[in-house]
């Protein structure tokens, strides 16, 4: 049967790559794919890539973070990654270190692409390892962004061992893997780089068997030694279609090997770091040859309908037949899990604090392992000890995805002064390594609420005399925050109570009060005033400003007002005029004054004496 025809950049893959672009970066998908030197379709093989970025067959699709390529020529390494970008949109790779050393005439090179926003490579530990046949394997050191510990780097081994079944190729294969191998087993050996290695071996490497020297060789007991994520049992015959990689084309056509899907060459094995569920781990279930659907054994891979995609026959159509076009290999993706990773916040400035005030302040832990599903991440296991002048420890754990827990931090509040501490967030989820973050702020003694600007008086009575019928009177009461510094709180007074006939509060509220005093002003209105005292008493309600620890302190104010008439000059009898009783007692007091302290009432002109000047001012008030 003919091949359908293929129609590029279907509208299902470009849907649903916009969707995605902006997701989360999401667990680590690494891709690997014998592109048999860019002589297939190139548009189809965008074709694929763009399936691969959707690919959501494990029940999540991300995009590759690790795209290992065999058969790169020279010429096509640009060629090769404008491919990937154009088909990821959002999302920007870079090229790892490629070298040749002259393979172009023979099966070409390596070459590995990986996301800068999720990964950085380490150029100092790339090496070209010989494994036969003109044929070299590249290995890479690759780091996770964001995190710190060793734990969360891998290597990636890329190679393209020898092809065809004869016992010559079979020893060159084995002979290769033996120096993969050796390479591999160094690794924790090495002072540069890290114990505990995750591996990656990845690539076309043409294993006809499971009996095969060379595929029994990575498996064999070492510090590298490999697993296979699909187990070492046989892959030949129908029954192991699902897992073949070779051909998707039935029919040779130009440089594109045919023959169809009976063999499985394209591999992605792991060591035992990366298969313990434990940090950077394959996740498991997701690998899976692209567009393979068990159903196309020795057959091209769009011979009738594909269901690779489950119940998306339109879906799996377009990408086999984009496969058959692209490459005569299918490629591999392999889904990992990604360590757990700490996220820790705290206040960094947690402002002012009244002395002497039980007070915490929140410590926020999040897993932030930047996972599409559960399934992406690690479990994070931590706990946290404050050190400085802030107290607090304890544990916790947070499955990947899921929401922020708060502990509270207890703050050092003995005495007035600046303060600050650091919580330490550790954890023993491999690779999520520990972050510290820090706090700090003012202690500060409680404000002081005073009627008097130099001593705490918090009673009392201010006296007014006032005439009667002379209109409404103002009387000013201040109000002091005594002893303020920087260390002190500030004052506010929030509200005056009471209230007494003639009397008002026009107002003086006030907040923030420091060294000046805030002012309070009440009014009392003497008009048809009887004469005699009024009184108000009232309760002044002040608080330190709004913070942790703010408490309320009330001053107990007594205001009384005498009204009371002007004397009458002469009314020296008190019967409020000036008449011949007031002129008798000045004839009676008549002469000299007496010697102090007597009094002497009737002198009214203050000349030490009672004489005809005072009987004048009697006259001159006369009032009968």
């Amino acid at each position: 049967m003919l091949p359908r025809a293929r129609h590029a950049r279907y509208a299902i893959a470009t849907a649903a790559a916009a969707a995605l672009a902006t997701a989360a970066p999401g667990q680590l998908r690494v891709v690997n794919y014998n592109v048999a030197g860019l002589q297939g379709d190139l548009s189809a093989m965008i074709d694929v890539f763009e399936h691969i970025r959707s690919d959501d067959v494990p029940g999540f699709a991300v995009a590759p973070h690790i795209y290992v390529f065999q058969e790169v020529q020279t010429d096509d390494v640009a060629q090769l990654l404008a491919a990937i970008n154009v088909a990821t949109p959002g999302y920007t790779y870079t090229q790892a270190t490629y070298t040749n050393d002259g393979k172009n005439g023979f099966a070409g090179a390596q070459a590995l692409y990986f996301r800068s926003d999720a990964l950085v490579e380490v150029p100092a530990h790339h090496e070209d390892i010989y494994t036969g046949a003109q044929r070299y394997c590249d290995r890479w050191h690759l780091k996770l962004l964001g995190y710190d510990s060793p734990d969360a780097e891998l290597y990636v081994y890329g190679m393209h061992l020898k092809a065809d079944p004869n016992s010559s190729s079979e020893l060159t294969r084995y002979n290769g893997v033996i120096a993969v191998r050796a390479n591999a087993d160094e690794l924790p050996e090495n002072a540069d780089l890290p114990a505990d290695t995750h591996i990656i071996y990845a690539g076309d490497m043409n294993f006809y068997s499971n009996t095969e020297a060379g595929y029994a060789h990575f498996l064999l007991p070492g510090p590298g030694v490999a697993i296979d994520p699909l187990g070492s049992g046989p892959w030949g015959g129908s029954g192991h279609a699902l897992i073949h990689t070779q051909s998707p084309r039935e029919i040779i056509s130009g440089p594109l090997i045919g023959g169809g899907m009976d063999d499985r060459f394209d591999f992605q094995l792991i060591s035992t770091e990366l298969d313990d569920a434990l940090g950077l781990s394959i996740i498991p279930g997701t690998y899976r040859s692209v567009g393979n659907d068990g159903g196309h054994y020795n057959a091209a891979i769009n011979d009738g309908d594909n269901d690779y995609f489950p119940s998306q026959t339109t879906r799996s159509n377009h990408l086999a037949d984009a496969l058959h076009e692209a490459s005569d290999h299918l490629p591999i993706i392999v889904d990992y899990q990604l360590p757990a990773r700490i996220g820790a916040t705290l206040p960094a400035d947690f402002g002012r604090v009244i002395e002497g005030t039980l007070h915490a302040v929140p410590l926020t832990v999040s897993n932030t392992v930047a996972a599409v599903v559960p399934v992406g991440g690690d479990q994070l296991l931590y706990s946290y000890a404050a050190t400085g002048d802030v107290f607090g420890n304890g544990s916790g754990n947070i499955e990947p995805m899921g929401s922020p827990v708060d502990h509270f931090i207890i703050l050092s509040t003995s005495a007035a002064g600046e303060i600050s501490g650091t919580v330490t967030v550790s954890s023993v989820s491999q690779g999520a390594g520990s972050v510290q973050v820090d706090t700090g702020g003012t202690i500060v003694r409680a404000a002081a609420a005073s009627f008097d600007g130099i001593t705490v008086v918090t009673e009392t009575t201010i006296p007014v005399t006032v005439e009667p019928d002379t209109g409404a009177h103002q009387i000013h009461v201040d109000v002091h925050n005594v002893g303020y510094d920087a260390l002190q709180a500030l004052l506010d007074v929030d509200n005056v109570f009471g209230s007494a006939p003639r009397f008002g509060f026009q107002g003086g509220l006030a907040g923030g009060i420091g060294a000046a005093p805030a002012q309070l002003t009440f009014t009392f209105d003497s008009d048809g005033a009887a004469a005699g005292p009024h009184v108000l008493t009232a309760s002044v309600e002040t608080s330190d400003e709004d913070i942790p620890g703010a408490q309320v302190t009330n001053l107990d104010l007594t205001i009384e007002v005498m009204v009371e008439a002007e004397a009458l000059l002469g009314d020296l009898d008190g019967d409020g005029d000036v008449d011949f009783g007031d002129l008798l007692i000045v004839i009676g007091q008549w002469g000299p004054c007496p010697a102090p302290p007597a009094q002497c009432p009737a002198d009214l002109n203050g000349s030490g004496g009672v004489g005809f000047d005072d009987i004048l001012v009697i006259l001159a008030n006369w009032s009968a």
